[in-house]
């Protein structure tokens, strides 16, 4: 395990048991969480905890040591009770983030839950989640790994050539005949039409790296991705405006023998702004 591995586990570990005193070991305060400044342990403890009860377990964690960056997949298990019920609601929904280190703390949190999972479990009664966990691939290889700098330039170039709309030609440069996407198994002319779909409703859609952590050991590229265009058609079920947006996703890609293998996909739906659409 890596250093800033240890400190992210330990900083999961104050969390999960409520040590919100021990969390400036761990953590810079002010910290950037989502873009906002908390302040003090004290204030983090608080935006927890008006959520409810937060259960943390690691999925997988995607470590790039020279940046000090981690990408991280978990599960987050939350017990809070209803206001208008009164009642005490359990869910489990999966979460991907980044998270920086500086100068042996976590410096800066970007994650986002699982919101439409979770949503689903508060409102049908008896749906059980099934995660799609990371830490269950394990492929077939013949061993013909890339380096770090080699998966970060060929995730990069697997970017250009769908902001190009070159897909057709292109992503078998970059991915295997078949591609599991979300636990789906799909051919890559499904996959292509998959990601077709963006530039139908925002047809000068740009797909932005916004961060990347590349792990030579796993054979993965953690990434958080910014989404900027003027939508044409109907987004996350808002008609448009002329009004351009930005929004973000979250994706962990494994690579095999050189090519994409599986993709693990999040989209923070929260992150559009309605108002500017």
């Amino acid at each position: 395990m890596t250093v800033i591995e240890t400190i992210f586990a330990s900083y999961i570990q104050c969390i999960n048991e409520e040590r919100w005193q021990d969390l400036s070991n761990f953590a810079s305060f002010p910290l950037n969480y989502n873009e906002e400044d908390i302040p003090t342990s004290e204030a983090f403890a608080d935006k927890i905890k008006a959520v409810g009860r937060l259960q943390l377990d690691v999925d997988a964690i995607t470590v790039d040591a020279q940046t000090q960056r981690l990408g991280v997949s978990l599960l987050a298990k939350l017990r809070f009770n209803e206001a208008a019920t009164d009642k005490t609601v359990n869910s489990t929904g999966q979460s991907q983030s980044m998270i920086w280190v500086e100068g042996g703390k976590i410096s800066k949190v970007a994650t986002m839950f699982d919101h439409d999972n979770v949503q689903r479990q508060l409102s049908e009664p008896g749906y059980v989640s099934t995660p799609d966990l990371i830490a269950n691939y394990s492929p077939a290889t013949t061993g013909q790994n890339l380096s770090t700098g080699e998966l970060e330039d060929t995730y990069r170039s697997y970017i250009g050539c769908i902001n190009a709309q070159a897909m057709s030609t292109g992503l078998p440069l970059f991915c295997h005949p078949h591609v599991i996407h979300n636990a789906r198994r799909l051919s890559l002319e499904e996959y292509r039409l998959l990601i077709q779909e963006a530039f139908t409703a925002v047809p000068d859609i740009i797909f932005g790296v916004d961060t990347v952590v590349a792990d030579e050991k796993a054979q993965r590229v953690a990434v958080r991705l910014e989404f900027t265009g003027t939508p044409t058609g109907e987004l996350s079920g808002a008609e448009p405006t002329g009004r351009s947006v930005r929004f973000y996703e979250y994706v962990t890609y494994a690579f095999r023998d050189g090519r994409i293998d599986r993709v693990w996909r999040q989209v923070d739906s929260t992150s559009l702004d309605i108002q500017n659409y």
